[in-house]
């Protein structure tokens, strides 16, 4: 240990720990030396570089086979509020989905200029993953210069690689909702953050400001990103960077909070919407250690915890052993040290988890895999810290080598046609344009439970359903203020069937029972089925579609 002279005059202790025994070396390395003026201008257009070719990369990635799986319900959902005008989707904030009209709102433009298609709604997640990706490379870089690693590009490189090849990102860049935004809008929080705690006098006002904004941005968007923030803070506190810099936090924090706070408000008495979110249990323990990030991909799981845990031990292990140089110095040098991957990377990740986990816990059910999302981030930033001080190199990219290819497996099983939720709907579009005729009626058929309907379709894939009749339409989602329309049996719609001489039943799985047959496609005994069998309606053909059942019926013309 010896004493040097830092910038601005500033005292820094400089220890450095030995050790011959572990894989991993200099999670802790010496603070950095002033950097010279002329390499910041070479790395600030470096960074730039190659954040651009991986957001590229990661749009690209995300865009390809993206229609291949169908749009499921909750993508429906989206399609259903952002095809609206912005009265309308206000209105309909009112009653429900608050918690997600900041989102709506944002891609409503898009969506107004191109129309629904998969492509179409899926297309903005793939653009915000994209600025996730570059986000990642900035931060990564700006995390590494501070902590003084040895490779600041490489380490801003790799976690921006790490993070596209994560089975959550994969999923998040075709999925029509508002995760993929979110997690944008954490990185890029993240990287302000940076900036702002180590700016001083007018510029540190303006960071602390836009950081401020972007609380109440990322909020909105998705509520429970102030996890996030509240691991910033978190962070700040255990790094010791002072008094000002957690002051200034705080009030940013709350100015963006105050901001949302009407939003949060609303959005905090629709929460019956919700109340489906089941209860922790047995199976919350994998949804945690493998779901939340790394979806269904096992060896992805086990092979990313292998790497944060051997992190976390090392960094330990060097953490004990600078103690023992003395009190008085590892004080000092825990006051003075950089802003550390390791403790941004470990708040991120634990504190959101932990926070939906306690609230489900103590209140009522809260926690999803996906709503942890946002965390992925972390996720990248620790396995690249631990792929950038292994050693030897080789085994170093081993280990990303092993990650991309897994993470490619996971990319192409996200493109199954049925993968989301076992949604069916594209292949019963298929159908319907290949034997519908226009003229045709159709009956949607809703699901015993009365929440929702597979009219769903009629949003997802408008094209499909083009001129046909909707036999049991009560009222449009647009004028109930709702996501959903309104069904009325079909009894009550018998004339509509005067001059029809073919009708589609669809059904989800759970709304229909009855024989089996060959086809294994069971006979409906809804009342609707009997209205129709009742006015010499016969069944032509049959479908089984994943969960879905689609019947034509026919009968001589009138």
């Amino acid at each position: 240990m010896d004493a040097a002279p830092g910038v601005g005059g500033v005292v820094v202790v400089r220890y450095r720990v030995i050790e011959d025994d572990g894989l991993i070396d200099e999670v802790l390395p010496e603070p950095p030396s002033p950097v010279r003026p002329a390499s910041s201008a070479v790395g600030g257009a470096s960074v730039v570089l190659d954040a651009a070719v991986l957001g590229f990369l990661a749009l690209i990635a995300s865009l390809v086979l993206n229609t291949r799986a169908s749009i499921w319900f909750d993508e429906g959902a989206t399609a259903s509020a952002a095809a609206r005008s912005l009265p309308e989707l206000v209105a309909m904030a009112q009653t429900v989905d608050a918690v997600h009209a900041t989102y709506y709102a944002v891609v409503h433009p898009w969506i107004a200029l191109t129309g629904v298609s998969a492509w179409t709604l899926r297309a903005p997640s793939a653009l915000f993953i994209a600025l996730a990706t570059a986000g990642m490379v900035v931060l990564g870089r700006a995390l590494a210069t501070q902590a003084a690693l040895s490779s600041a590009r490489r380490f801003g490189l790799i976690s921006g690689i790490v993070f596209l090849s994560l089975p959550v990102t994969s999923w998040a860049g075709t999925e029509a909702r508002s995760t993929a935004l979110a997690v944008a809008l954490t990185v890029w929080l993240t990287v302000v953050l940076l900036r702002a705690q180590r700016s001083v006098g007018r510029p540190a006002v303006a960071w602390w400001a836009l950081y401020a904004v972007l609380v109440c941005v990322t909020t909105a968007v998705f509520v429970y990103a102030v996890l996030v923030v509240l691991a910033h803070g978190l962070t700040l506190l255990l790094g010791g960077r002072g008094r000002a810099v957690c002051e200034s936090w705080l009030a940013a924090t709350v100015i963006g909070g105050l901001a949302v706070a009407p939003l949060a408000l609303l959005a905090s008495g629709q929460q019956g919407q919700v109340s489906w979110i089941p209860h922790l249990s047995g199976a919350t323990v994998q949804s945690v250690v493998v779901q939340q990030w790394f979806r269904f991909s096992w060896g992805y799981a086990l092979l990313a915890w292998v790497i944060v845990i051997l992190v976390v031990v090392a960094s330990a292990r060097r953490a004990l052993a600078i103690r023992r140089v003395g009190w008085a110095a590892a004080a000092i040098g825990t006051w003075e040290r950089p802003f550390p991957p390791l403790a941004l990377g470990l708040c991120w990740l634990a504190l959101p988890t932990t926070g939906l986990l306690l609230l489900s816990a103590v209140e009522s059910p809260t926690y999803l895999p996906r709503y942890v999302a946002t965390s992925a981030p972390a996720v990248a930033l620790l396995i690249a810290l631990g792929l950038t001080t292994v050693r030897p190199r080789a085994l170093a990219a081993a280990g990303l080598v092993a990650l991309l290819a897994l993470g490619g497996l996971d990319w192409w099983q996200e493109r199954g046609t049925t993968v989301k939720e076992s949604s069916p709907y594209s292949q019963v579009a298929a159908v319907l344009r290949a034997s519908g005729h226009r003229g045709d009626a159709i009956d949607y058929v809703r699901d015993p439970g009365g929440i929702w309907s597979s009219r769903t379709m009629t949003v997802a894939y408008p094209d499909a359903v083009r001129g046909m009749t909707d036999l049991t339409l009560q009222r449009s989602a647009v004028a109930r203020d709702s996501l959903w329309e309104s069904s009325v049996p079909l009894s009550d719609r018998l004339d509509l069937l005067a001059d029809t001489s073919r009708v589609w039943y669809l059904a989800d799985v759970g709304g229909t029972t009855g024989r089996r047959r060959g086809a294994a496609v069971p006979v409906p005994t809804t009342a609707d089925w009997r209205s129709l069998t009742a006015t010499g309606f016969t069944e032509q053909d049959a479908w089984q579609i994943g969960q879905a059942h689609l019947y034509l019926l026919t009968r001589p013309r009138p």
